[in-house]
């Protein structure tokens, strides 16, 4: 049995589509169901609508699946928090090291 001859059930597809929506160049590449699920699950799309997005989540999952949700989501958002830091840190310590590379060299220029 080849790869291409498995049957996929609906959270595969579901993610083959969202990651080919992310790569695609050209939306019209991605089939119409996913695009449904793209367009709410698409959260740093300009297009994305928090209503809609929560009133699918709503109407689709039980307590128990907004629940589980929920720490996803707060999971995730404590992730992007400690890159967001990292990536300040990192770029601070960057323009620090910038600046005393180019103080460096002044003083040596005008010491001449």
């Amino acid at each position: 049995m080849e790869l291409d001859e498995v049957p996929l059930d609906d959270k595969a597809k579901r993610m083959r589509d969202l990651l080919s929506s992310f790569y695609s160049p050209d939306p019209s590449t991605v089939s119409g169901n996913s695009s449904k699920y793209a367009s709410l699950d698409a959260i740093n799309s300009t297009s994305f609508n928090a209503d809609q997005y929560m009133n699918f989540l709503m109407q689709k999952s039980n307590l128990e699946g907004l629940l589980q949700r929920h720490v996803e989501m707060a999971a995730e958002i404590k992730n992007l928090d400690t890159d967001l830091q990292m990536l300040v840190y990192e770029n601070y310590n960057k323009f620090i090291s910038a600046t005393d590379t180019i103080k460096r060299y002044c003083f040596r220029f005008l010491s001449y």
